[in-house]
């Protein structure tokens, strides 16, 4: 299901904080519950994956992964888990972004780059420099856990 390129390398065996990960669901379930069971699924199957595979390791998790993870959930429903699961209340996951340049290389990009980007309606080569100007369709959102993520889920990490 996840590729070894998905993940970096561990950093240790870590025990999870299970009264954490029950005390988020419980934040999930009381903050959606029955007005929105399928946010609700979204989040707990999202939470219950970070579970099985963060393990110290950094996830690199592409939309395409994450709706394999909540499916048969709705897009809507996915994005909605993600703005819950990425907001300061839990701060589980970070929006990252990387462009693919024309040899299939992934760069990462920052908030900063992409904002620059957008304003001035093109994109520099991470590598060459050479201005990229519909970079648009080259450049991928992905979501990483935080370190956060490591803090609550964890035990024995700060």
């Amino acid at each position: 299901m996840l590729s070894q390129a998905a993940l970096q390398p561990p950093f240790e065996s870590i025990n999870f904080d299970m009264d954490a990960v029950a005390n988020i669901k419980r934040a999930i379930n009381l903050t959606f519950g029955d007005e929105q069971p399928e946010v609700a699924g979204a989040c707990v199957a999202i939470v219950n994956f970070l579970t099985e595979q963060l393990n110290g390791r950094r996830l690199h998790l592409t939309m395409s992964l994450l709706m394999d993870v909540v499916k048969p959930g709705s897009e809507e429903s996915l994005f909605i888990a993600l703005n819950y699961l990425s907001g300061a209340r839990f701060n589980l996951l970070e929006m990252c972004f990387e462009f693919v340049d024309e040899n299939d290389e992934y760069h990462p990009l920052t908030k900063s780059e992409i904002s620059e980007a957008r304003k001035t309606k093109q994109l520099l080569h991470p590598v060459s420099g050479e201005i990229v100007r519909d970079f648009e369709s080259s450049v991928l959102v992905y979501f990483s856990t935080t370190q956060r993520a490591d803090s609550i889920l964890l035990k024995g990490v700060e």
